[in-house]
């Protein structure tokens, strides 16, 4: 399975987004800080919505159009993705109201190379869109939304065994074909992330140089310690100590600023 990076995303109407929003991604580990209910969530259902359907549900707990289309029923309801696998870039659009995507190999200025699919793909269609499920398979190795999100994702605590959903628990167990490749994928993944994979199974030891988290935390820690130093130099500027030798020792003068100014 080839490497997939995710470069642009695009929602409107999707989740507290009525009007259009974008989120560029770049290589590597992203880092995503918002408020609460300012949309964190909703970008990456979004994400998984535009590439894996997003069913017609009534029931707003469930991973579906009652959950997902904003409250004040825009006129425009749709996504898409521009992503790249291996050497191949591509622009996938859907509308989230009637289903119809629109699949395009495009270059490096955006340009149409070839539009490789314009049809119709319900996630809970009686009869699969067999062609774009096969794309979904070859591209991201799986056709599941859900396995994919709780294989890929971290955004809720993890369930319990007993509620893992079927498709997930044949990837554990290597029952599913792609099994070996998700997870050669993730461990290559981990080892560009964190030096530590030996103490997460992933290689027999821990790796000889900081990767990405390490280098983040670095630059954490050198952050806290420019911080400290700027609230030391603010507190010698607001109080300056002058020394005048007397005959009886040296005596210490504090004087704070708005004395001064006064």
């Amino acid at each position: 399975m080839k490497r997939i990076i995710y470069e642009t995303l695009t929602l409107q109407g999707f989740g507290p987004f009525s009007d259009e929003m974008s989120i560029t991604f770049h290589d590597g580990l992203n880092n995503i800080v918002a408020a609460n209910e300012s949309g964190k969530s909703s970008t990456v259902a979004g994400l998984l919505a535009t590439v894996f359907g997003l069913p017609k549900r009534s029931d707003p707990e469930q991973f579906g159009t009652e959950r997902f289309k904003n409250w004040d029923d825009p006129a425009t309801f749709r996504g898409s993705l521009f992503f790249t696998r291996g050497d191949e870039r591509y622009l996938l659009k859907r509308n989230f109201d009637n289903h119809n995507i629109e699949l395009r190999l495009i270059d490096s200025e955006d340009e149409i190379i070839e539009t490789l699919m314009r049809s119709e793909h319900n996630p809970n269609a009686r009869k699969p869109n067999e062609r774009y499920e096969d794309f979904l398979r070859e591209t991201f190795g799986m056709k599941s939304r859900a396995a994919y999100e709780r294989t890929f994702c971290i955004s809720q605590p993890m369930p319990e065994d007993e509620q893992l959903s079927g498709s997930v628990q044949r990837l554990l167990s290597g029952g599913d074909v792609i099994s070996d490749e998700v997870l050669e994928t993730i461990s290559e993944d981990l080892k560009e992330i964190t030096i530590y994979t030996g103490d997460r199974g992933v290689t027999p030891r821990n790796l000889n140089k900081d990767r990405e988290l390490e280098r983040v935390e670095e630059k954490i820690v050198e952050i806290k310690r420019q911080i400290e130093d700027i609230f030391k130099r603010k507190e010698l500027e607001c109080h300056t100590i002058f020394l005048r030798p007397e005959n009886q020792g040296a005596q210490i003068i504090y004087q704070h600023e708005d004395r001064k100014r006064a």
